[in-house]
């Protein structure tokens, strides 16, 4: 049992030592260069390549970190169909390679896990046994965090190059946070509505932003949370939240622990004086069955045919102050039930010193319970925005409804 937790715990090292070298990646560095060494540095990888999906639909190796670049060219034409089967099915295959001068095990990962790409990771050990279970574990993980990786440098990338047309650094926040709001994917199961509202005082721009995503086949994890700052570094620092949740939920989806590991990933930062409030919840689809924890989050509001009320939640610390756990909650949806998340951008809305508060919040969404998740999502901002008459702050609405078709055996009943 000792060997089983201290395997686990070099596991958790490992993801984390990677997390904390990505993150400090720029846009400046050669980025395929930097993830190759990271896995010949941490894993001991002998051959590491970018798999790249052409339009004529021909998979070729776009870089390639071994020194013989005809290996990596080898290797890549015997894993071709393979390949092809990763990038469609957007799961990862690991298998044994012989080739003339060495035998390698290797293991191909879609740079998207879950859903067709057209990008992938192919990583090679000169070894005649296959990859064990847990290395294959942690490049999962790893492939997780490359892919947040990129998407946080294009983005900053992008955010970089629409603030040359601004002359404020306010307006500078503002690109950030549109950049890094993207749209809701689709998920079976669920409907889903997202609205950001920037603040009118553009010096009060921050760092609101949400995330839904798949874990496995029947888990979806929602996240939104607040920065506790504003300007560039508060926005920034919102999609290195984002990565590390996304990585830590593929070692253990428990979101008192995911909170816990990405708390204890912004205490190792430099810079100590940046807060992060989080409300996490893993929904299990086929059941309905969710389990949710809050770093200093308000809760989300539940709404169905028979009531409207505010999740019960332990309030935890917000992410980057102090070292401490989190506890789970856990409650069941029904069919039917909706979700409605939000920053404090909604409560906090002001007129005439007064606060739009829970109160209010729970009453505008009692009154649109029978609208789609948008509408909800909208029609709260609405209320909020109509009651301040214009907004001091950001603020972000998701809301989320579980629908029948995947629901198996779930009851009303609700912890």
């Amino acid at each position: 049992m000792s060997e089983v937790v201290d395997q686990r715990a070099d596991d958790l090292t490992a993801v984390l030592r990677t997390a904390q070298y990505l993150a400090l990646l720029s846009g400046e560095t050669d980025i395929w260069r930097e993830l190759g060494q990271v896995l010949v540095r941490f894993f001991g990888a002998d051959l590491v390549a970018l798999l790249e999906r052409r339009p004529d639909g021909a998979i070729t190796p776009l870089y390639c970190t071994l020194s013989a670049p005809q290996a990596c060219d080898r290797l890549a034409d015997q894993v071709r169909e393979t390949a092809r089967q990763v990038l469609d099915s957007g799961f990862l295959a690991s298998e044994l390679i012989a080739l003339p001068d060495h035998d390698y095990a290797i293991v191909l990962l879609p740079l998207a896990g879950g859903q067709q790409t057209d990008a992938g990771l192919l990583i090679g050990h000169r070894a005649s046994q296959p990859l064990s279970q847990s290395l294959l574990d942690i490049y999962l993980a790893i492939a997780g965090l490359f892919e947040s990786t990129m998407a946080r440098l294009a983005s900053e990338q992008a955010a970089i190059e629409n603030a040359q047309r601004f002359e404020e650094q306010r307006r500078i926040a503002v690109a950030l946070q549109e950049n890094f709001l993207s749209p809701l994917p689709q998920v079976e199961g669920l409907d889903t509505g997202l609205v950001m509202e920037t603040a009118f005082q553009p010096e009060r721009v921050g760092g609101d932003f949400s995330d839904v995503f798949l874990i496995d086949d029947s888990l979806v994890a929602v996240l939104i949370g607040d920065v506790a700052g504003k300007g560039i570094r508060a926005a920034g620092l919102t999609e290195r939240v984002r990565s590390a949740v996304r990585a830590f939920s593929t070692v253990d989806t428990s979101p008192a622990f995911i909170l816990r590991k990405t708390n204890q990933l912004l205490l190792r930062r430099e810079i100590q004086d940046e807060f992060v409030t989080a409300f996490l919840l893993v929904l299990d689809r086929e059941t309905g069955r969710a389990t949710y924890a809050s770093a200093g989050h308000p809760p989300p509001v539940l709404v169905n045919a028979r009531r409207c009320r505010l999740l019960d939640a332990s309030f935890g610390i917000p992410l980057g102050a102090f070292d401490e756990d989190y506890l789970d909650s856990h409650l069941t949806l029904a069919v039917d039930d909706c979700l409605v998340f939000y920053t404090d951008g909604v409560t906090e809305a002001r007129r005439a010193g007064e606060l739009f508060g829970e109160t209010r919040l729970v009453e505008a969404v009692s009154g649109l319970r029978d609208r789609s998740p948008q509408e909800v999502a909208e029609g709260v901002r609405d209320e909020a925005a109509a009651f301040a008459g214009r907004l001091g702050d950001d603020l972000e609405v998701l809301a989320l409804r579980l629908r029948a078709m995947t629901v198996r055996g779930a009851t009303t009943t609700r912890s």
